[in-house]
């Protein structure tokens, strides 16, 4: 999921899917500026295991570095060596 969501927020896939994550507005200048906007979710079960969900807060939960990767396989050899928070997708459950 983190794969895709890079290649989305980099726009290096079908511009379809430019609408499913949104960058975070902010008005100030932040240290961590590449983040994603987390919508509020009515339910857990459509809600929170819909990819727009589950691929802003993956990403938000990325360390900036790995965020401001500047080339795509950059950021798969990063993603492949992470060992940071375990995901509790039912995608990723389900393994």
């Amino acid at each position: 999921m983190a794969l895709e969501t890079y290649k989305i927020v980099n726009k290096l896939c079908p511009p379809v899917l430019y609408d499913l994550v949104q960058m975070k507005d902010s008005k100030y200048n932040f240290r961590y500026s590449n983040i994603l906007q987390v919508d509020s979710v009515r339910t857990s079960s459509y809600g929170k295991q819909s990819f727009k969900y589950a691929a802003s807060v993956l990403w938000n939960s990325l360390p900036n570095d790995f965020r401001e990767s500047n080339s795509f396989n950059h950021f798969k050899s990063l993603i492949q060596s992470w060992n940071g928070n375990a995901c509790k997708c039912n995608i990723c459950c389900d393994k």
